[in-house]
């Protein structure tokens, strides 16, 4: 690989802006191709139109610099930062952004098939018309992007975030959805034929995405009969669930990425404040070197091992790296939404989740063989409209925060069983005593979706527990 010095690339760049500035005619267009930049400080360059292919740009900082057109082919971008950027247009096939930012860049019409964006930042990114296909995307933010248009055909985008991301007339043809986060994205008129889907994340797609394309999903969720399985669970209160399922999220997508651990079938699952990994394999070398894993994952969560004692896969390193620091977000912003607490501490909730990991349960799976195939799971998502409903006002009615989050958590239940059904009637009761103007908006709500047919796993528990609480 080429190496220069400051020097010459500063005269490369000026040679590069006089050709852009006099339309060519002067000057000399950049090739930078096949050259060492890495660490590279070039905020707000002109590089539009040069030719970087295959350039080692990794850690470079090219924040607010115009790079549309330019030819990336191959190009190492691994942790640059690309914030502000224009990449309009950019050629960017089998180059490594893993671990980049992106936030808030201009890639419109790009072209980055089989590109590596593992764990990269790319929030409100404008990645319209963008060519993602074959591309390993996975553990990275795509939170409010505009994907409309995208091709994502067999794309992994196992634990990426999506939260509001527009991905209307996408191409998500047999894209990997593992623990991936869809919450408020727009799916309109999207292609998700063969995708490969967990029940958690089909839970988060809109009804009528879901009826229309259930039939072709690949849902891992179930196991098949005499499996033996793992089991870890972990009771937390509320602001700490959303953080809980991040953590242990990243390990059931690095089981089901590795190669090497075959026929793993993770579940995780949310029973009021009780978060379970559960992990099913008929394998028993395979099970030996899981309860190795979580045991050394369990240390990194209580800080006895750093992250690199995870995996030698640098890029899976980099992702628990991401995954730690979202979990942390997640538990403040939850901590001050359901709990008022203004510091959340993120050491307790990695040392709870890190306890329960190293606990040693075992079972055995009596389930019908139904692995891999398009099932219909039991859905709470009847009660999404009311769920967004009881969100808003979380964020508003301070004197019922506690009720009405516990509220929403027995909501999100599949098939309620009687306790479940007992502490939501609780926190309506409550409500209904703090805040009657609350209860009165809630019970309307609820009524409707119980008169849905088929619209809920709640729908036969509704009526009567309306009934009961308007005789009070």
């Amino acid at each position: 690989m080429k190496k220069i010095s400051a020097e010459e690339l500063q005269q490369i760049v000026a040679d590069h802006q006089t050709w852009l500035a006099f339309d060519r005619r002067r000057g000399r267009k950049a090739d930078l191709s096949g050259t060492d930049l890495s660490g590279v400080e070039l905020p707000e360059a002109r590089l539009e139109m040069a030719n970087l292919a295959g350039a080692n740009l990794s850690g470079a900082n090219l924040l607010l610099s115009d790079l549309s057109q330019a030819d990336l082919t191959g190009a190492d971008l691994s942790g640059a930062d690309l914030s502000g950027a224009d990449l309009l247009l950019v050629l960017l096939p089998g180059a490594d952004l893993s671990g980049a930012d992106l936030s808030v860049a201009d890639l419109s019409g790009g072209n980055l098939a089989g590109a590596r964006l593992a764990a990269a930042l790319l929030p409100q990114a404008d990645l319209s018309g963008v060519d993602f296909s074959g591309a390993d995307l996975s553990g990275a933010d795509f939170s409010g992007a505009n994907l409309s248009g995208a091709s994502l055909r067999n794309v992994n985008l196992s634990q990426a975030r999506l939260h509001n991301a527009d991905l209307s007339r996408a191409d998500l043809y047999g894209a990997k959805l593992l623990l991936t986060a869809l919450d408020g994205a727009t799916l309109r008129e999207a292609n998700l034929s063969d995708v490969l889907i967990d029940g958690l994340t089909l839970e988060q797609i809109a009804d009528e995405v879901s009826a229309q394309v259930r039939r072709t999903f690949q849902v891992i969720d179930m196991a098949c009969s005499g499996r033996e399985y793992l089991v870890r669970e972990v009771s937390l209160p509320p602001h700490g669930i959303q953080a809980a399922m991040v953590l242990l999220g990243f390990f059931a997508a690095f089981l089901v990425e590795k190669q090497s651990l075959g026929g793993i079938v993770p579940r995780i699952s949310l029973k009021g404040t009780k978060v379970t990994l559960t992990l099913r394999t008929s394998d028993s070398r395979i099970r030996d070197q899981i309860e190795e894993l979580l045991r050394v994952y369990a240390q990194i969560l209580r800080k006895q091992l750093l992250p690199e004692a995870f995996s030698n896969d640098g890029i899976a390193v980099q992702r628990l790296e991401r995954i730690l620091e979202r979990a942390e977000t997640f538990l403040e912003e939850d901590g001050r939404l359901l709990s008022g607490q203004k510091d959340a501490d993120a050491g307790w909730l990695r040392e709870q989740v890190g306890q329960a990991l190293e606990r040693q349960e075992r079972g055995l799976e009596e389930t019908p063989c139904v692995c891999s195939q398009p099932v219909a799971i039991p859905s709470s998502s009847g009660m999404q409209p009311v769920q967004g409903m009881i969100k808003r006002m979380i964020a508003q009615a301070g004197n019922v925060r506690a009720e009405l989050a516990v509220l929403f958590q027995q909501l999100s239940e599949g098939a309620p069983e009687p306790e479940d059904i007992q502490r939501a009637e609780q926190s309506l009761a409550a409500i209904r005593r703090k805040a009657p103007d609350i209860f009165d908006t809630l019970i309307h709500a609820l009524a409707d979706a119980g008169k849905t047919p088929g619209g809920s796993v709640w729908g036969d528990v509704l009526p009567p527990m309306i009934h009961r609480l308007k005789q009070v």
